[in-house]
């Protein structure tokens, strides 16, 4: 009885809670460059092979989420950080439940009619380039956002304490921030989700919020 009520809290608080993202630009100095493109490149590793091994599974009716987990953690969490290779493990995990959630809506024929395919989760790797996608992890708890005297922000993580521009929109708990580099623009940007409380409407009047997580949109990216 006490396990469900505490899952009954759990899901209460979660309904009172909405994840919002704030977007920042980085300018790192070349030597915090270099540390970027090491652990960016290391997590992208570290994709592809636990992804590999899960693909490989899947397509043999295999599937296993321990399979090679282990192992993979223990050896990056020595290149990248333990906490890095546990969110890189994470977020990989949590795009095969996406995946089966989509299998599962597509075997009821309740498939949204604007998804044409539901497909594995890729490798980070751009297909006609070679190139792999540059992106890592970073946990609540490994980092902070400082401002001085002067007004200006800094991301301050591994030791390193990054210039960043952009507004910080929303306020709360913050969680992990996404780091990537966009080949495109050339430049290296930041998305820290924060929750957010949800605000109750007065009256009878209804209010209606987009909690869904933003894209990458790189005209917005060009305002940072």
């Amino acid at each position: 009885m006490r396990k469900v009520n505490c899952r009954k809290a759990e899901k209460q608080r979660k309904r009172k809670v909405m994840k919002r993202t704030n977007v920042f630009k980085l300018h790192p100095t070349k030597e915090q460059e270099k540390q970027l493109f090491k652990m960016c490149k290391m997590s992208a590793v570290l994709w592809n092979k636990i992804n590999y091994i899960r693909r490989q599974a899947f397509f043999k009716d295999r599937f296993s989420w321990e399979k090679g987990v282990k192992e993979i953690y223990n050896k990056f969490k020595q290149i990248i950080g333990s906490a890095a290779a546990q969110q890189m493990i994470r977020k990989n995990s949590f795009a095969w439940k996406s995946f089966f959630k989509l299998k599962k809506l597509q075997s009821k024929n309740k498939l949204s009619k604007h998804i044409k395919k539901v497909s594995p989760p890729r490798y980070w790797k751009d297909r006609e380039t070679g190139k792999r996608k540059l992106m890592t992890i970073v946990r609540r708890d490994c980092y902070r956002i400082e401002k001085s005297s002067k007004g200006r922000k800094y991301l301050v993580f591994k030791g390193m304490r990054i210039r960043i521009t952009g507004r910080v929109k929303w306020h709360g708990k913050q969680r992990q921030i996404e780091i990537f580099y966009d080949d495109l623009t050339k430049s290296w940007y930041a998305h820290q989700t924060i929750n957010v409380e949800k605000l109750k409407a007065k009256g009878n009047k209804k209010a209606f919020v987009d909690v869904g997580r933003p894209v990458q949109i790189r005209h917005h990216l060009k305002e940072l």
